[in-house]
């Protein structure tokens, strides 16, 4: 699932912006995210065989197909808002109070 983004994404090297890629060629990806077994599997078989893996930091199954397997085509879903990822412990914070705050709304 993506979703457009509304933030300017910037590149940086070297605590250097280098680049600012047009927004609307950019987009957020959320889980869950889905594909054929035949293929999730393989590109993880093909992953774990890498020898040079270790400088790859794929942080979610889009990544791995998209270095694995280049010949197939990840299809974009548009994702929501409300499904809310989380990373960092203020993620889980900000979850919990949207949770409270839709459960009173609701009473």
């Amino acid at each position: 699932m993506v979703l457009p983004t509304a933030d300017t994404i910037v590149e940086v090297t070297d605590g250097v912006m280098t680049s600012i890629p047009p927004r609307e060629s950019l987009g957020r990806c959320q889980t869950p995210q889905g594909f054929r077994l035949s293929v999730i599997r393989r590109a993880h078989e093909l992953a774990a065989a890498d020898p040079e893996a270790g400088a790859f930091k794929p942080t979610d199954d889009c990544g791995i197909v998209l270095r694995y397997l280049p010949e197939i085509g990840v299809r974009v879903v548009r994702g929501s808002e409300r499904n809310l990822k989380i990373t960092y412990p203020a993620d889980l914070q900000i979850a919990e109070t949207l949770v409270a705050e839709s459960a009173s709304e609701t009473s």
